[in-house]
């Protein structure tokens, strides 16, 4: 007889039936211990990705009703469909990092694919601060998607029984997180003179209240995106995937706080919830071998990790280790 436990606890035989003098004769019980990986990202992780992911969504949704009441003035669709652009980016990132379905490909190792999210003639100078910070958001967005496919794998290794492939694709994951968090660090510094921008604009500012911002959630519930908006996103490299999870994301979204495109980017809701969100995708980078907390131990996973490099792997030696 072959069993798997479902709990933890005193493994107890005893008889089945009223028959007692069958029960003669010697009998061994092989127990197996199987150790559960630990997961890529804790439930406080998710949260703090979800409350980013909703922050952004927010932002988004403004700035989409910004474009729509500039109206055919191009020139202002355009600059506020870019900003619309690089929130929805930030937002389906973040909100598909605390999603976790199982990917049967795992032993294969992704790498980060950067690709310009800029398809409109609205931000071209590179010295442009909302272009710096729409190639920033692009750099998180490829650094995501490698994360989340890492994630995806290492789940598929674990239904497989495969924990040598699940190290290595947690390892890639973290490896990725540490790029990652760097780029959400600079992210910080943009966002202030990309919001003076949008302040020095001779567009109208406009504000939403949060009964707007639910409104337009509940359109895109029932009616989805309009049709530009889609071509916008699939010219911008948003894999179908994408496209649909930001309306679910999006459509889904309670608005607690009214937009004001005067403070979008740098509302202390929006600050505070992306630097929650770099302090846990930072501390999952560091975190080696998945215990909660960065130690030598985590220096001795680097050593024994399967040819991937201590500076690749973000890692630091430190003496005593």
């Amino acid at each position: 007889m072959n069993f798997t436990a479902t709990t933890a606890g005193e493994l107890f035989v005893g008889v089945n039936d009223g028959n007692f003098p069958d029960n003669t004769g010697p009998w061994t019980a092989n127990i197996t211990v199987r150790t559960v990986p630990p997961p890529f990202f804790s439930q406080a992780d998710k949260r703090a990705f979800e409350q980013a992911g909703i922050n952004w969504d927010l932002t988004a949704a403004g700035f989409a009703q910004m474009a729509e009441a500039c109206q055919p003035f191009e020139p202002c669709v355009l600059f506020f469909e870019g900003l619309a652009l690089t929130a929805d980016a930030a937002a389906v990132g973040y909100d598909l990092l605390a999603l976790e379905p199982p990917d049967p490909n795992f032993t294969v190792i992704d790498k980060p694919v950067f690709v310009s999210l800029s398809t409109t003639d609205g931000f071209d100078d590179e010295d442009d601060a909302i272009s710096a910070l729409l190639r920033n958001v692009a750099k998180q967005r490829a650094y995501i998607r490698a994360i989340i496919t890492a994630n995806n794998r290492a789940q598929g290794a674990v239904a497989a029984g495969n924990q040598e492939w699940f190290w290595k694709q947690t390892l890639a994951g973290k490896a990725y997180a540490f790029e990652l968090a760097r780029v959400m660090r600079r992210e910080h510094h943009l966002l202030f003179p990309a919001q003076d921008q949008i302040d020095d604009s001779n567009f109208r500012p406009l504000t939403l209240t949060t009964t707007e911002l639910n409104n337009y959630a509940a359109n895109i519930a029932k009616n989805g995106f309009l049709q530009a908006t889609i071509a916008m996103l699939q010219n911008a490299g948003f894999t179908p995937d994408e496209i649909a999870s930001l309306r679910s994301f999006a459509a889904s979204t309670i608005a607690t706080r009214p937009f004001d495109s005067r403070d979008a980017l740098v509302d202390t809701a929006v600050i505070a919830a992306l630097d929650a969100a770099r302090t846990h995708v930072a501390a999952f980078a560091a975190d080696r071998n998945g215990d909660g907390k960065v130690d030598c131990a985590d220096l001795q996973v680097v050593r024994a990790s399967f040819g991937l490099s201590s500076k690749r792997l973000g890692l630091r030696s430190k003496g005593g280790c």
